[in-house]
């Protein structure tokens, strides 16, 4: 897609603040531009004490990365958001592609926008916005929950590895797949799951796991085989503490290096 850069339907000029009598409708819109942080909102209000049920809506109106840049890193819009109630807050960031619906519970939010750049799989290097990108955001929050919530998540794509990382530090997984490519196998092969912040070596004890689907039938007679990717029921998500790490392992007990050489394609879905 040439320049990628996607328009919405009816995306007009700001969206300006309005005040009623007793209640404050809070909401703005914003541009920013490669590696700049953009205020869209702070919302704190006086005369509540309490903590209320409050919806946060932002849209990415547009995003532009310049042509020469698609490809070498993972571009998306992201909103920043900071909520809490008296002297306390969390913060989280959020992939608000096209458009995301985040309910929190809360008497003040602060929302900001930026461009995120992560990793592509098999492609290397540090992430970083190009010169020429930009994005325009439009957000609000409103007292109440949407009938249709859109769960935040964002995904992690890995292949052509035998161990990898899927994320650092405290986590939360909603959702994998996996397949290993055809390959002749002596032994059945496994996808195990480690709460840890880098790649699982030999004696690891794993959190979950699964017998790996070999794409192809040499491995029929070993493990699962078939043209489906092994998935990984989660229920709504799973924790890890330390991050989440994942190998191909000949053991289902401990990390034990599969000798076939065998390489995965891996989908995590990763909750925000």
């Amino acid at each position: 897609m040439s320049g990628r850069v996607f328009h919405k339907h009816g995306a007009g000029p700001a969206v300006h603040r309005s005040q009623r009598q007793r209640e404050s409708n809070w909401g703005d819109a914003q541009r920013v531009d490669v590696a700049e942080v953009g205020t869209l909102f702070t919302m704190h209000n006086p005369d509540s004490t309490d903590a209320t049920p409050l919806l946060v809506t932002v849209q990415c109106v547009e995003l532009h990365i310049p042509t020469a840049a698609i490809g070498t890193f993972d571009f998306r819009p992201m909103v920043r958001l900071s909520w809490g109630n008296g002297a306390g807050s969390v913060d989280g960031d959020f992939d608000c592609t096209q458009r995301q619906r985040i309910p929190i519970v809360a008497s003040s939010v602060d929302v900001s926008c930026f461009i995120g750049a992560f990793v592509l799989p098999g492609v290397g290097g540090t992430p970083a916005v190009p010169a020429g990108a930009f994005a325009r955001f439009r957000a609000f929050v409103a007292p109440g929950t949407d009938g249709a919530p859109l769960f935040p998540t964002q995904w992690q794509t890995q292949f052509n590895a035998s161990t990898g990382v899927l994320a650092k530090g405290q986590s939360r997984l909603a959702s994998l797949r996996a397949f290993a490519q055809d390959h002749a196998v002596t032994v059945v092969p496994y996808f195990l799951l480690f709460d840890k912040a880098t790649a699982p070596v030999a004696g690891d004890k794993p959190v979950d796991g699964m017998p790996l689907t070999v794409a192809g039938p040499t491995g029929a007679a070993l493990g699962v085989s078939g043209p489906m990717p092994g998935i990984l029921p989660q229920g709504q998500t799973r924790a890890y503490v330390n991050g989440i790490a994942w190998g191909i392992s000949t053991s289902p007990f401990v990390f034990a290096a599969d000798p076939d050489g065998l390489v995965a394609f891996v989908a995590a879905e990763l909750a925000s």
